[in-house]
This record gives C-alpha cells, structure tokens and sequence, in this order.
C-alpha cells in the first residue's frame, strides 16, 4: 500500500514508525520543515521530500498519483484542507485523512469531500461525553465512508425498553439492531426475543438520527410501560410453558410403540401352569358339617362311611 505523509512534527514520527511495522508498505514523507525532515530522516531511515504539501509542483514530482492514502498533519486547518483537496482531485488518491485544530471544521471539512477529518479536540469531548453520566452507556462508532454509525447501547432495567420484547418495543424504523450480546453470548435479534437488563444492542442508523436514537433507548419507563413490561413476562413465561410441556408430551409419544412393526408381545400361559393352578384348587380342604339335634328328640341322621368303618372293629372283637 502506497502512502503519502504530509507535514507534522513527532506526530508524523508516530505515524511513520507505526506503518513502517508492516513491510509491504511504501511511505512517502513530505515536510515543509527542513530539520524536522533531518530528524526523520535520521532517526526512522526515510528519504523526506522538503517542500510544502499543498503545492502541485511538489505532489507531482513525489509521484503520488494514485496513492492509497494521504494523510496531512500541518499545523493551520486550511493547509490540511488544500494538500488533501488538491491530492484527491489532482492526484486520484483514494483516501485522504486530514487533521484539523478546530472542531468546528471536522463537519465542514467532510461536506466539501475530505474522505476522514480527525480533531483531538473533537475526541477528547466526544470519549469525556462517553463516560460521564448516559454516555458511559450508548457508544458511537462512525463510518465516514457511508454516513453511517454504529451505536453501542447498554440497557438498564429504568428504561423503557427493557424487559419486553423486540416486537412490543415500537422500534424506530430508521435504525436497526445487528446483533445483542447477553453474558458474552451472541443473540440474533428476532421478535420474540425479550431485552433484559444489562444487554448489549448493537444498532447502526445514519448519522443525522444518532441523536433521536439515543434519546428513545434512554426513554425512562412510566407505569403505564411498567404494567405492560409485567404482561410481557407473564405472556413469555406462559408461552415458555406451553412449549415445555409440548416437548413433554412428544417425548412421551416417542418412547411408546406407535407403530405396528414393534407390537407389545404378550408372554404365553404354559399348560403347566394351568395344571398347578388346578391342582391347588382341588387340594383346598372343604368345612365337615356339624352335628346336631333336633328339638323333638329324634336322633341325627348317622354317616354311612362312618357306621361301615366301625363294624370289622366289632366282628374283630
């Protein structure tokens, strides 16, 4: 990659050294400071074309046409302005970065066709705003190439928001959420899903609705949101049920034989065990009769087996 590092004192040494860190780079330097090219020179081992940047005899004769990126680190803002102006439209750089002193011209500066602009003031406010108060919890990442920011908002259990599902949120539809991270799991952001506290949204949206955004993920919660966050739990935790019990029943179905290719054999009842059965039936002693008299004095009707049993004693006798 092929690039052009124009003006700038230790910050242009930083910048140097830590491209110089991957080898298929190839760094130009142009400096309009004659001993701040010595000390370049001297101290990173690059050749330094003395000259100003923003003069096209100077950008011609460093042969920067079709560099992949400029980047121009001079004190004053218009001199930034000029170099990267007169690379992109004279030169067909593809990127051109360029360092302002003034917050004020990082907007103007991107409107009138500066691919990047970087201020430290700009920065320093924007990472002061990031922890300090709301802040701390909606981020802000923006791609310049597209226009396009990506917000990072973590939830709390006042807002609004929180404990209801995606569906029932009423999310705005100039944005749109990528992906959730809950407990350093990656959730899929469909509609059932039910935002909790502490949860990660990532949402991109333009740049010109960063702050209405902003403004509705902190949206505190009212009473009124409250009961509804409620309805939405017990609806969840309902559903949730059902399909557990569902699940349930079709495991049930699943372990019992629900086709006739694996009938319940039923074991046979052997023929020996009829006959046991049988055979203890009949070995079960029946009641004797009892004896007894009849109130007219006649005597009992005596037992035949028992009268023929006793005559051989007699005879014996």
């Amino acid at each position: 990659m092929q690039i052009v590092i124009a003006n700038g004192n230790r910050e242009a040494a930083y910048v140097i050294s830590s491209f110089q860190e991957d080898k298929r780079n190839h760094i130009l330097v142009i400096n309009s400071d004659p001993e701040v090219a010595d000390y370049l020179t001297s101290h990173l081992g690059v050749s330094v074309y003395v000259g100003n940047p923003w003069r096209m005899y100077v950008l011609e004769e460093c042969n920067v046409y079709d560099a992949d990126l400029f980047i121009s680190l001079s004190e004053k803002d218009t001199d930034n302005y000029a170099a990267c102006l007169l690379a992109k439209q004279a030169f067909n750089v593809k990127k051109c970065i360029c360092v302002v002193s003034n917050p004020a011209n990082v907007d103007l500066y991107k409107k009138l066709g500066i691919d990047s602009v970087i201020s430290s003031t700009y920065l320093l406010t924007q990472n002061i705003k990031n922890e300090s108060g709301e802040g701390a919890l909606v981020r802000s990442m923006n791609l310049d190439s597209e226009n396009i920011v990506m917000v990072e908002a973590t939830l709390l259990s006042k807002y609004r928001i929180c404990g209801r599902a995606i569906k029932d949120i009423g999310f705005p539809s100039y944005a749109n959420i990528a992906y959730i991270v809950r407990q350093g799991n990656f959730i899929i952001p469909k509609g059932n899903v039910v935002l909790c506290r502490h949860d990660s949204l990532v949402i991109s949206c333009a740049k010109e609705n960063e702050k209405d955004l902003t403004r509705y993920l902190t949206m505190r919660a009212g009473k009124k949101d409250i009961q509804e966050r409620v309805l939405s739990q017990i609806k969840q935790t309902y559903q949730n049920r059902q399909q557990s019990l569902q699940t349930v029943k079709e495991e049930e179905q699943t372990s019992l034989p629900s086709s006739p290719e694996n009938p319940v054999v039923k074991e046979p009842v052997s023929s020996a065990t009829k006959e046991e059965k049988n055979s203890v039936s009949k070995n079960v002693a029946t009641p004797k009769k009892k004896r007894t008299t009849n109130k007219g004095g006649t005597k009992p009707a005596v037992d035949s087996s028992s009268s023929l049993s006793e005559k051989p004693s007699k005879q014996a006798k």
